[in-house]
């Protein structure tokens, strides 16, 4: 199994100019392996695939930066050549200075006690580099190296994440218990157990803070000293959200991953749902689809099963009682009565033991299981 461990970084000046210039040699490369590609394919419709030693030829000063980062910087644009035309992204872009920055490198390091020492990570052409200790790389269980990623945040910030394959990764303790969640934007997290987690909106709460900051960035001259301070500035704001959401979504995940064996919700269609101009700032700031995904990884590590509803299912209109389905339920419906069974029902948790129910069926279907081996908690 692999597992990505990131770390922050606390290079020298010296070393920061080397990862600077690797990063701004990637760039390059990455656009003029496009603009080559582009051109030839437009004059003579064939594809066109130079090398990097030619490159290398005519700029010499390509040879200051790590050359693996350079290889995988081509080997990125090929790959998202190859999937625009097998339909499944978009045509690549050119990269700017302000986009992120980064680069790959494979490893040359068989083991992680080669590549790490007294708190300080190996990088080739830039040495022995002081990072800060968050994990324990004497208790992981790690076969080999993948490549490592060295990465520089908006906010000057540098990070190395290191690809391990890892092995004898020890699962939980298997249960029988599930769990159904419906996704909202008032309350972040509804289960079939009616717990109800509320949404922290902290896009919202500091809303006004950045509007400020954005407001002082709009009034400074582009380029000088003082609107490059203010941009970082701005930059803080959104690393300190982004950072608040992750910590929340990542205790919420893993405390629905150790209690239950077996994690059911909607498969939502975020996208389409951002087309609402009136939700799209509350469903962003949700960030459903980063949650699920957390919800999705942790789940294998940890032996469980996550499974998703189609979309198509009717959670919220159906009763969980009788399966009467009302078709007149609108959004602005959070509570109504079965005209069949007479049960007074909350929309919210309605739809989380609907998607439990729709979960468990399609999972016994599947996989085989009885209703024996799937159990609910007690509310």
């Amino acid at each position: 199994m692999k597992r990505a461990y990131k770390i922050r970084l606390y290079p020298t000046i010296k070393q920061q100019v080397f990862f600077k210039k690797t990063f701004g040699c990637v760039r390059f490369v990455q656009n003029k392996y496009l603009e080559l590609k582009q051109d030839i394919y437009k004059g003579t419709g064939k594809q066109f695939y130079p090398k990097l030693a030619s490159f290398k030829e005519e700029w010499e000063w390509l040879h200051e930066a790590d050359s693996q980062g350079l290889c995988n910087a081509i080997r990125d644009i090929e790959g998202a050549y190859t999937s625009f035309f097998n339909g499944k992204t978009k045509f690549p872009k050119f990269k700017r200075k302000n986009d992120k920055q980064s680069y790959r490198n494979g490893m040359m390091r068989k083991t992680i006690a080669e590549l790490i020492s007294d708190k300080r990570i190996f990088i080739p052409k830039a040495g022995w580099v002081k990072f800060r200790q968050d994990y324990d790389f004497a208790d992981i269980h790690i076969n080999k190296v993948c490549n490592i990623t060295i990465e520089l945040s908006k906010t000057g910030k540098y990070f190395c994440s290191i690809l391990c394959d890892v092995i004898d990764y020890e699962p939980l303790p298997k249960n029988n218990y599930s769990i159904g969640i419906d996704l909202g934007i008032k309350d972040f997290l509804i289960d079939s157990n009616g717990f109800v987690t509320e949404n922290p909106k902290y896009f919202r709460h500091s809303e006004c803070k950045l509007a400020k900051e954005q407001r002082k960035l709009s009034h400074c001259v582009r380029g000088s000293q003082n609107y490059k301070k203010q941009k970082h500035r701005v930059a803080l704001v959104h690393e300190k959200i982004t950072n608040q959401r992750k910590d929340f979504q990542h205790k919420i995940a893993k405390r629905l991953i150790v209690e239950n064996q077996y994690i059911f919700s909607e498969d939502l269609k975020v996208k389409n749902m951002l087309k609402n101009h009136k939700l799209a700032k509350s469903i962003a700031d949700a960030s459903w689809t980063s949650f699920t995904n957390m919800l999705e990884y942790k789940a294998k590590w940890y032996g469980r099963t996550y499974l998703k509803v189609s979309s198509f299912y009717p959670s919220s209109k159906l009763c969980n009682c009788c399966g009467y389905k009302n078709t007149t339920l609108t959004l602005g419906d959070r509570e109504w009565t079965c005209p069949q069974c007479g049960s007074w029902l909350d929309r919210d948790k309605n739809a989380a033991v609907n998607i439990l129910t729709e979960g468990t069926h399609i999972l016994m279907t599947t996989v085989g299981l009885t209703e024996g081996g799937i159990s609910t908690k007690d509310c």
